[in-house]
């Protein structure tokens, strides 16, 4: 039998390695805290002994500590990760002179929600998601709390509408929203008719009256309305006295009624648009191009006269 014997080299390397103070390191068996020159025996790829010569340093150590406060939401990039949970990283950078350890605390704060109910009426306006509101939703802002961290407040907008309209019949006058509360008053006393809270209001008497509602959170007032209870007899009563109507300028001209101790104007709605008390001129002017019903009164007389202004 003939064996071939073959020799390998030893393998030797040269390394240096630097280290902060108050670490070590495994070299041949034994921990070294100290700078110098060591020795390491390792198995090279041909199982024989590889030789390692480590040049061993220790750096001083340069300590930093900061305080990191974050938003829910966001991290912070320390070495090459990020971190976006409380409590402490340590970061090492080791360059030839220095052992840089820097330590930061990590806080995360709170961002806060806010929920706001507002209450408008017909006509009001607020300011919320970048616009003037003027209808009901929701809406979102944000802004900062006093940690520097969002705050989105809520808005919950609740925009109420409130029709005064009513309709007059013969026998009463009706408003024409429901589901509200109602109150009735006398629009010539400006007093609230004791027991009149319906919808409808039947008067015992001629006179204008007005009615108001009250909503969830608002309330407004409809036009006053004349109410005759007794529209035949009143007309009759035109025969007795003398009138000339100024179509194109809007002036009516009256006699036989000196003075007039009031003058009520009403549109062809109902709803009295003038009214003044004696007037010894013995003329009224209408106010705008129209037609109205004129309620005079002298005295113990009274007269229902009808006017049209047609302007130029």
């Amino acid at each position: 039998t003939v064996f071939e014997l073959r020799v390998d080299s030893q393998d030797v390397s040269f390394d240096s390695l630097a280290l902060c103070q108050g670490d070590s390191i495994l070299i041949s068996g034994n921990y070294h805290t100290s700078s110098g020159n060591y020795l390491d025996s390792l198995l090279n790829n041909s199982g024989c002994d590889s030789l390692a010569n480590i040049s061993l340093s220790f750096l001083p150590i340069s300590q930093y500590w900061d305080t990191v406060n974050l938003c829910f939401g966001d991290s912070f990039l320390i070495g090459s990760s990020f971190y976006a949970d409380s409590g402490s990283v340590t970061d090492t950078i080791i360059d030839t002179s220095f052992c840089f350890i820097n330590t930061y605390q990590l806080y995360i704060l709170d961002t806060s929600q806010t929920n706001i109910n507002y209450d408008l009426c017909q006509g009001d306006s607020i300011f919320l998601q970048g616009g003037f509101q003027t209808s009901s939703g929701i809406f979102y802002d944000t802004t900062l709390n006093q940690n520097g961290c969002d705050s989105i407040v809520i808005s919950h907008l609740n925009y109420e509408i409130i029709d005064t309209s009513t309709t007059l019949y013969a026998d009463s006058i009706v408003a024409n929203m429901s589901n509200v509360n109602y109150q009735w008053f006398n629009c010539n006393t400006g007093t609230a008719l004791i027991g009149e809270t319906n919808k409808s209001l039947e008067p015992s008497s001629q006179g204008v009256y007005q009615v108001l509602l009250t909503g969830q959170y608002c309330q407004d007032t409809s036009a006053c309305i004349y109410f005759n209870t007794n529209p035949v007899g009143l007309e009759a009563l035109k025969e007795e006295i003398a009138y000339r109507v100024d179509s194109k300028n809007g002036i009516v001209h009256f006699f036989g009624l000196d003075p007039i101790t009031q003058v009520e104007i009403y549109n062809v709605q109902g709803q009295l648009v003038f009214f003044k008390e004696t007037v010894k001129s013995g003329q009224v002017q209408l106010p705008n191009p129209g037609i109205y019903m004129l309620r005079l009164k002298a005295e113990n007389e009274e007269t229902l006269i009808k006017a049209a202004y047609l302007g130029n």
